[in-house]
């Protein structure tokens, strides 16, 4: 996905750097609690996420803004929506509504894949059965989380705050923030209650005059979260 590869530099700098901050998406007018780290791993997230899949289905629309500025470069800024859905033994990962994975599972760890056709339905790509489905899910997964859990195995110690409700879900607010000598790094994150992923998260470094003035931030914000019946799966033809 040409999009999802163009955030991830950006994503690597903030990470180096130290950086992270939530802007307007969640309600910042809560007070600064107890030290405390995020209640569930990355992979107990994905685990956790992974069970309402297989027991009931799910779909998540989530979009992923940057904005970038480097000296007299001016500021650069990009946003990119996904939507990661699971239902009934299909699973599907949608990019700005053109770059798509679509798999379904059959019996025996086999799968077999969909692409988008100009009626905007999903068209099997080959008549042969793929092999070992178990791992694609599990690949798909990593991928498609991978902005819903990127604070989840952070190394610092957050400061606890309000309860929150992120597209109709109910959170808890994280903030952390730290300074060095060229960069001051904002965390701030709303985790889901329920699964521990993240519905919130905004990733903030502003440098110095050493550094010309560099600023980047990348801001995840879940703007959907569907379960059960509310779920509708592609139209796949066979």
């Amino acid at each position: 996905m040409r999009k999802t590869l163009l955030l991830m530099p950006v994503l690597a700098t903030l990470t180096l750097a130290g950086c992270s901050g939530l802007g307007g998406l969640i309600d910042n007018s809560s007070t600064k609690g107890e030290t405390a780290t995020l209640p569930y791993s990355q992979d107990e997230a994905v685990a956790n996420l992974k069970k309402i899949g297989d027991e009931k289905g799910f779909e998540i629309s989530y979009k992923v803004s940057v904005t970038a500025k480097e000296g007299d470069a001016g500021v650069e800024n990009e946003e990119v929506t996904y939507v990661f859905g699971v239902k009934n033994n299909i699973y599907w990962f949608l990019a700005n509504d053109d770059d798509s994975t679509v798999i379904k599972t059959l019996e025996n760890d086999k799968f077999v894949t969909y692409s988008k056709n100009e009626d905007n339905k999903y068209t099997r790509d080959d008549e042969e059965e793929n092999n070992n489905a178990s791992v694609a899910i599990n690949a798909l997964y990593v991928s498609s989380t991978g902005y819903l859990t990127y604070g989840n195995n952070s190394i610092y110690e957050y400061s606890k705050g309000s309860s929150v409700t992120v597209a109709g879900r109910n959170a808890t607010k994280y903030t952390y923030s730290i300074g060095s000598l060229l960069y001051k790094n904002e965390y701030e994150i709303a985790v889901d209650n329920e699964t521990g992923i993240t519905l919130a998260y905004k990733v903030q470094v502003s440098g110095n005059s050493l550094v010309g003035g560099a600023s980047a931030s990348v801001t995840t914000e879940v703007t959907s979260f569907l379960i059960g019946n509310d779920v509708s799966t592609p139209e796949l033809v066979d």
